[in-house]
C-alpha cells in the first residue's frame, strides 16, 4: 500500500517521518485486461497542517493516472477519495495476521 505524504517541506529518500493519516484515494490499474485495487493512503507530517481541496485532488489525480503512461498496456484510474476513518479502516484490513 502506497502513503502519499503530502507537506511543503522537502523530504529526503529513506527519511523516517512521524505523520497522520487524513484520507485516502480509490485506484485502479489495469494491464492485461485485468483490473486490480491498489488505494493509497494521504497522510501529513505531525507538526503541518494540509487541507485536501479540489485542486490537491486534482494535482494528485493526474500524477496518478499519468505516472505510468511509459508503460505499455497500464492503465491508471483514480476513483473516489474518502476521509480518514475509511482510511484507518483500509490500513486495520491490510495487516497481514
Amino acid at each position: 500500500m502506497d502513503c502519499f505524504v503530502l507537506t511543503h517541506k522537502v523530504l529526503k529518500v529513506k527519511e523516517e517521518v512521524e505523520v497522520e493519516v487524513i484520507g485516502m484515494f480509490e485506484q485502479f490499474e489495469t494491464r492485461d485486461n485485468i483490473r486490480k485495487e491498489d488505494h493509497n493512503i494521504l497522510a501529513i507530517l505531525k507538526d503541518e497542517n494540509f487541507i485536501i481541496n479540489n485542486e490537491i485532488d486534482k494535482l494528485l489525480k493526474d500524477f496518478v493516472e499519468h505516472v505510468w503512461d511509459h508503460r505499455v498496456g497500464k492503465k491508471v484510474e483514480v476513483g473516489n477519495f474518502y476521509g480518514k476513518e475509511q482510511a484507518e479502516d483500509l490500513i486495520t484490513s491490510s495487516k497481514i495476521k
